[in-house]
C-alpha cells in the first residue's frame, strides 16, 4: 500500500506508517480482549521505547469485561448476515444461542423485540461497537438497515466471556531534562481498541493506532533531541472501556501531577486534510492562541479549530486534577469511527509531519513563557 502524498511529510511519516499498519494488523486482534491483542500491543510499544534507549515502566491494573473470542452467527430468515458489516451486538442478554421470530415494537420498521427471549433489534444506517463489561437483561442487535427483511424468523449464536479482571497495561517511559527535572511535559495516546466481535476485526488504524503512532514518533524525535524539562510518554489501556486507564493513572500518579506544565493528548491522528480540533481550546486560551500562532508562523495545518471541555478522550482526568491539557484530533473527509471500516487504508497521514513540527513547537514556545 502506498500512503498518500501531501506537503508536510517527514521521514517520521514514515516511522508513523509502519507503526499503524503493525497494530492495525490482524495479529494484534484490534488491541482488544480476545486473542492476547492488548497484551501484544504493550509489548509492542514498550519495545519500540526501549529501542530508542528509553527506561520503561508498566502499570497494572484489572477490569471486568466481556469479550466474543468466537464465531457468532445471525441468520434472518433465509439471510445469513455477517458480524461487523451487517450487525453488531450492543448488549448481550443471557441467552448465547437464540432462536424466535421479531415483532414489530413501534410504528416504522427501526425496533423490534422477541420478547419471549429479550432480544431487541434495532436498524441503523450505521454500525458503531463499544466495550461491554457485564452481560445486560437483554440482547441489543444493531442491524444494518437493508441487510434483511423483518419481520422473518431468525437464530441468534453468540458465544460469549464475561472476564472479572481483564489485566491491563498504561505503559510510561521518559526522555530526561538537560537542564531542571522539577517541571514536565507530558504526551499520550490511548493504543487500545475495541477488539474482535467473533471474526469481525475492529481494527482501530485511526482509533488509535494513528495516536500511538504519533506519541511514539515524538518520542523517538525528543529521545534525540530533549527539551530542558523531562518529557513523558504515556500509551493508555482501556480508553474505550471508559477513560480507565487514565483515570487508574490519575488516581495513582507515577508523575507529580502539579509538577506538569502542560499534557498534549493525542486521539485520531490519521488524517487532517480539514485540520485539527482542540478540546480544551476555551480552557486554556492563551496556550490556544500560541498554537494558532505557531501554526500561522510555520504555514502548518489548514486549520486549528476550537472546542470546549469534553469527556472524550485521555485528557479529561488529568484537566479535572488541575493539569493543563489539550486534546487533538485531526479532520479529513473519511468518518469510519467504531466500525470495521477503520482500517489503514482509510488513513493519508498526510498531515503527520506537520503535527509533529506543531507539537514540538509548541512545546518549545511554552519554555520561554
Amino acid at each position: 500500500m502506498v500512503a498518500a502524498v501531501c506537503l508536510g511529510q517527514t521521514a517520521d511519516t514514515a516511522y508513523m506508517r509502519f507503526v499503524t499498519d503493525t497494530l492495525s494488523s490482524p495479529a494484534f486482534a484490534g488491541r482488544g480482549y480476545v486473542h492476547g491483542g492488548m497484551q501484544r500491543a504493550a509489548d509492542f510499544i514498550a519495545g519500540e521505547l526501549a529501542g530508542m534507549g528509553l527506561t520503561v515502566k508498566q502499570q497494572t491494573f484489572t477490569m471486568p469485561v466481556v469479550s466474543f473470542p468466537e464465531s457468532i452467527g445471525l441468520s434472518i430468515g433465509d439471510t445469513k448476515l455477517l458480524p461487523g458489516r451487517d450487525f453488531i451486538i450492543s448488549e448481550i442478554g443471557k441467552n448465547r444461542e437464540v432462536i424466535g421470530q421479531f415483532e414489530r415494537l413501534e410504528h416504522g420498521d427501526t425496533l423490534w423485540f422477541d420478547k419471549s427471549n429479550a432480544v431487541l433489534l434495532r436498524q441503523n444506517d450505521k454500525l458503531t461497537w463499544r466495550v461491554m463489561h457485564a452481560p445486560a437483561d437483554a440482547t441489543l442487535i444493531e442491524l444494518k438497515r437493508g441487510v434483511a427483511t423483518l419481520p422473518e424468523k431468525y437464530k441468534l449464536t453468540v458465544p460469549y466471556l464475561v472476564v472479572a479482571d481483564f489485566p491491563c497495561q498504561n505503559i510510561i517511559a521518559m526522555v530526561p531534562g538537560t537542564k531542571t527535572s522539577d517541571s514536565c511535559f507530558v504526551l499520550t495516546a490511548h493504543y487500545d481498541h475495541l477488539g474482535m466481535l467473533g471474526n469481525a476485526l475492529f481494527a482501530g488504524a485511526n482509533d488509535n493506532a494513528s495516536g500511538t503512532a504519533m506519541l511514539l514518533a515524538m518520542a523517538r524525535y525528543f529521545s534525540k533531541n530533549p527539551l530542558p524539562y523531562p518529557v513523558y510518554f504515556i500509551a493508555f489501556a482501556a480508553e474505550e472501556a471508559g477513560l480507565l486507564g487514565s483515570k487508574y493513572f490519575v488516581d495513582n500518579p507515577m508523575i507529580k501531577l502539579k509538577s506538569i506544565r502542560f499534557l498534549f493528548n493525542l486521539d485520531l491522528m490519521g488524517n487532517g486534510e480539514e485540520g485539527i480540533t482542540v478540546i480544551n481550546a476555551t480552557e486554556h486560551q492563551h496556550a490556544f492562541h500560541l498554537l494558532k500562532n505557531i501554526n500561522m508562523q510555520y504555514n502548518l495545518l489548514p486549520a486549528i479549530n476550537s472546542r470546549g471541555k469534553a469527556a472524550n478522550s485521555d485528557h479529561y482526568w488529568f484537566g479535572e486534577a488541575g493539569v493543563p491539557s489539550f486534546f487533538a484530533y485531526t479532520q479529513g473527509p473519511r468518518k469510519a469511527y467504531h466500525d470495521v471500516d477503520d482500517t489503514v487504508e482509510t488513513l493519508s497521514l498526510c498531515e503527520a509531519g506537520d503535527i509533529s513540527t506543531l507539537l514540538i513547537k509548541f512545546f518549545e514556545a511554552l519554555l520561554q513563557q
